[in-house]
């Protein structure tokens, strides 16, 4: 019997997120994004606490040292990956273009993560700062719809976890910080 395949750029579906610990299938995300020149990039959110952010479908970031295995010693210095969120196509997608083409500086981009459902209140935060959009794309998933992909280098990050209840109620913050520059 064939096997249903989802295209890369997907979200995955919630049951299927190994990343998942608290027991939550799903999240809502969004991402608040302010330009240099442009200014804020206005998106299609009305969700309470987030009006005109991006909507994101789905992320993807980590951060790597270089290590020599035997020794158990660092060989490097700590390598961060690009932050990439795939989106659908919205008010925001010709002014992701235009600050690729024209080399736009990310003032900042903060990505905010709520468990769906219960009292909705952010429970993770990834800012960037000194960031820059290194690159755009966008094509369609098996059912023609439009995803796009961003990713963005950066020089600084920030991250902020609040746990919850399973009623959505945050509790104490957890955070990191990093300035590569």
């Amino acid at each position: 019997m064939p096997v249903a395949r989802r295209h890369p750029l997907s979200t995955p579906e919630p049951e299927m997120n190994p990343m998942s610990s608290s027991g939550a299938t799903s999240a809502d995300m969004y991402l608040d994004l302010t330009l240099k020149r442009a200014g804020k990039v206005k998106g299609e959110s009305v969700a309470a606490g987030h009006p005109s952010d991006i909507v994101v479908r789905g992320f993807s970031w980590g951060v790597g040292a270089a290590g020599d295995a035997v020794a158990g010693q660092a060989t490097g210095r700590r390598s961060y990956r690009q932050l990439v969120i795939t989106k659908g196509l919205d008010t925001a997608s010709t002014a992701l273009m235009s600050a690729v083409a024209t080399n736009d500086e990310v003032r900042s981009a903060k990505l905010f993560l709520r468990k769906a459902g219960g009292e909705q209140e952010d429970y993770f935060c990834l800012t960037l700062e000194k960031a820059r959009i290194a690159s755009y794309d966008i094509e369609a998933d098996a059912d023609g719809t439009p995803v796009e992909r961003v990713a963005m280098s950066f020089q600084k990050v920030s991250v902020e976890y609040k746990p919850q209840s399973g009623k959505g109620q945050s509790g104490g913050s957890h955070t990191f910080n990093d300035d590569l520059t």
